[in-house]
């Protein structure tokens, strides 16, 4: 649930867990809300340190003992982009300050935090911080020669592709690249995630969403990876060898992946919208770039791709087969799911092997 929250609300969202056996049960959902880099504080509070009543809060039970694992936070430490522990009372709010910056930071994730009954039992004087010091990292920008590239790359392309996953996330961005596309007609637009709606499926440039395997790449010329973490499986369907490839990224290194080299000839860690709005704005008032695009290749470009657009639609809806004796397929529970319910309807899809199609 609070992963759900937190990606409808953009903000992190409280766990709390017991012990170790809380922390263990966590499970698929911290490595869920670390991937889909998504802000969770989880607080989880270890066994007593103190035997005897030293201190208030010391050991009053069997499970005291058992329960007292050497190293907590390593449980969860490689899926969390911090992991703490409030010492005191006394900076309990500079602790929990702190690992909220991380979460809200991109890459967002989740963070992890543990107290002793020893230390929420202390008494303390009250105290405030002031919140607007203990903000997240603002969005980062490209530098002035990456957005030149980058434009230039897009509009000399004849068979240009943005690959996205996450930039969703952020609710402006799919109509900022909208704009882009009708501001350059013939880009194709896929989304590799499918978790948030990075560019409408309605529009004559979207590829569609599928699992990293889709045949656009094999042809593209120029190809723009815009939060991205696995844009194409390279023993399938790898891009043409001599292919400008360029990186825009909240964590373009995939920093928590050990194995993922996707070749591109620049990476720039900065925030997704920042960029796009860098680009659109840069194509918009370059003279040189604007009587380019006058060119009436580019509209025949457009047009062909919205030929194609609208063959492919045609496909995915001959697909139905609603009569009585028809099964009740994956196409068919999609149409059905599609027709029955609000446009503003949030859908949470764990089909995994029929996703792609309940997608489409």
């Amino acid at each position: 649930m609070a992963d759900g929250y937190a990606r409808v609300t953009g903000r992190p969202q409280a766990v709390l867990v017991h012990v170790d056996v809380g922390t263990q049960a966590l499970g698929q959902g911290i490595h869920n809300a670390s991937v889909g880099r998504v802000p969770v504080f989880i607080f989880a509070g270890p066994v007593p340190y103190t035997e005897s009543g030293e201190l208030p809060g010391s050991r009053t039970e069997y499970m005291h003992w058992l329960q007292d694992p050497p190293d907590q936070r390593a449980i969860v430490r490689q899926y969390c982009r911090y992991t703490g522990e409030i010492r005191t009372g006394l900076n309990v709010k500079q602790v929990i300050g702190r690992a909220l910056q991380f979460a809200n930071s991109t890459p967002k994730g989740p963070v992890y935090v543990t107290s002793a009954r020893e230390v929420l039992a202390e008494e303390i004087e009250p105290y405030s911080l002031h919140q607007e010091q203990w903000v997240s990292i603002g969005p980062a920008a490209l530098p002035s020669d990456a957005v030149r590239d980058i434009s230039t790359a897009l509009v000399e392309a004849e068979r240009p592709l943005i690959i996205t996953g996450y930039s969703g996330r952020d609710r402006r961005n799919p109509g900022l690249l909208v704009a882009l596309a009708n501001l350059i007609p013939g880009i194709r637009v896929h989304d590799t995630g499918g978790s948030d709606v990075c560019f409408p499926f309605s529009h004559f440039a979207s590829e569609g969403s599928r699992f990293s395997t889709h045949e656009c790449t094999k042809d593209a010329d120029m190809i723009l990876l815009l939060d991205c973490d696995v844009p194409w499986i390279p023993s399938l369907n790898p891009p043409p060898k001599d292919a400008k490839i360029y990186h825009i990224d909240s964590d373009p290194l995939n920093q928590q992946i050990p194995v993922s080299f996707f070749p591109a000839h620049g990476r720039w860690k900065v925030d997704s919208y920042t960029a796009v709005n860098q680009l659109f704005d840069y194509i918009k008032r370059d003279s040189s770039i604007i009587s380019a695009l006058k060119d009436p290749k580019y509209a025949a470009r457009g047009a062909a791709r919205a030929a194609v657009h609208g063959a492919r639609v045609e496909k995915i809806a001959s697909q139905l087969r609603l009569d009585d004796k028809d099964q009740l397929d994956a196409h068919n529970i999609g149409n059905l799911l599609k027709t029955s319910l609000a446009d503003s309807t949030t859908f949470v899809v764990e089909a995994v092997t029929s996703a792609q199609t309940l997608y489409d």
